[in-house]
């Protein structure tokens, strides 16, 4: 089953300050149609998405640290709905939220949720590698989400969950439905790579991600051995071989 692939935008910030029309036509040719974003890279919202639009781009998702969900809501909504992005994928607490525990955590992301959901938006959890520790008895990721309720979704970080000691395929199988998306990275030590150079076995990933029903993924690179464009390319150049990412002449036509 072939899955929406997208490109995070905010990684390739240097390379769009010194030819953003440029580096986002090599995106596009290299067959990217979706893209996630952390930051608006200097533009209003609107115009951002005004111009990824005329290389065929559209926003899925904006992501945001919690406090700055619970700081400014109705603020963050617009600037997702002026994108046309549908997701906000949530990343990082601050330890002030955490000394309530994590199922408290999630309680308190779950009104937020239900808040963005009257904006047409869906709210996921961003894991890292803490979410795989034991703090209070159950594993942290599952008493945040446990805490967060129907509202709180789960975007998947493979790269962290691999680089945790933990096999990514069976925690996507084991969290089931809520993993709603994927963010991919490869492994290599404790380094991270392009896609299909490191340690992390894609297949049973894909795999598991296709049993509970994921809806897309997001190739989010940070580490670069040559160009980061080109990093980004090959990588959905790997998921197209793979099986699970249309080749850019497909995804052109959609």
């Amino acid at each position: 089953m072939k899955m929406l692939i997208a490109a995070e935008l905010s990684n390739l910030k240097s390379e769009f300050l010194r030819d953003f029309d440029g580096q986002l036509k090599k995106l596009a040719s290299a067959g990217y149609r979706y893209a996630c974003t952390k930051d608006l890279l200097n533009l209003p919202p609107a115009k951002l998405g005004e111009v990824l639009q005329v290389h065929g781009i559209k926003i899925i998702a904006q992501s945001a640290i919690a406090q700055e969900l619970q700081s400014r809501p109705e603020a963050l909504a617009m600037e997702v709905v002026e994108l046309g992005g549908s997701w906000i994928q949530v990343r990082h607490f601050f330890l002030d939220w955490f000394g309530e525990g994590w199922k408290r955590a999630g309680s308190r992301l779950a009104p937020l949720a239900d808040q963005m959901a009257q904006h047409g938006l869906r709210v996921a959890y961003h894991n890292h590698e803490k979410e795989f520790k034991s703090d209070e008895g159950s594993v942290n990721f599952e008493a945040l989400l446990e805490g967060g309720g129907p509202s709180l979704s789960c975007h998947f970080d493979v790269f962290h969950c691999q680089r945790a000691g933990e096999d990514p395929a069976t925690w996507i199988k084991r969290l089931g439905s809520k993993v709603k998306s994927l963010r991919l990275q490869d492994l290599r030590g404790r380094e991270g790579c392009p896609l299909g150079e490191g340690e992390i076995d894609w297949n049973s990933v894909f795999l598991a991600a296709n049993e509970v029903g994921v809806e897309y993924a997001v190739i989010d690179l940070a580490t670069f051995e040559r160009s980061p464009i080109q990093c980004y390319a090959d990588s959905l150049t790997y998921l197209v071989n793979l099986g699970v990412a249309m080749p850019a002449t497909l995804s052109a036509q959609r």
